[in-house]
């Protein structure tokens, strides 16, 4: 069966700066919600129902029952500066019509090798002399059980610091898109 690769990507730096006095409170049980802006989500094109669907927060793709689905965030700092992990997908409660198209999304933890580049004792780096190094890759993975339109939700939080700062700050938030899966 497939895997479909969806990449959400977070504008981190804006939400971070636009919410932060409104979701400085927030907890993961109770998550700050958010517009569907500054959040987009992208899939390879083979999956794609409608292309104009692509890079938006209301996704159409095209699935068998029982592919694979992995969910995964990227900020579009690349994690330098802020970080975002998404710890909940599930179907948002009390729509009409919402069709749960996919099993629960469960956490998973992958260890690929992916090439670093080194840095010389100069600090200068050459992007081609590189060594292969694990870097763990968190995913929620679910599989298509059904066809339809579902109104979802996801819960994240990002955190803003420097990955040797104990004291990371995090904001917890919760985004409402759509994912509607065609045969």
């Amino acid at each position: 069966m497939p895997i479909i690769d969806t990449q959400i990507v977070f504008d981190a730096e804006t939400l971070w700066t636009l919410h932060y006095s409104d979701a400085k409170n927030s907890t993961s049980d109770n998550p700050y919600p958010l517009p569907h802006e500054n959040i987009r989500m992208i899939v390879p094109d083979v999956y794609l129902q409608d292309p104009k669907t692509q890079a938006t927060a209301d996704l159409a793709i095209r699935a068998e029952l029982g592919d694979q689905i992995r969910w995964s965030g990227i900020t579009l700092s690349e994690d330098i500066q802020y970080s975002v992990v998404i710890y909940d997908i599930f179907p948002t409660p009390g729509v009409t019509g919402n069709v749960e198209v996919t099993g629960k999304p469960m956490p998973e933890l992958a260890h690929p090798k992916v090439p670093i580049p080194k840095e010389k004792q100069d600090h200068t780096i050459d992007p081609l002399d590189y060594t292969p190094t694990v870097l763990p890759e968190y995913y929620l993975s679910c599989d298509v059980t059904d066809h339809g339109k579902e109104y979802y939700s996801v819960r994240f939080y990002i955190t803003h610091g420097m990955a040797t700062d104990t004291r990371f700050n995090a904001l917890y938030f919760q985004w409402d898109p759509t994912i509607t899966v065609f045969e």
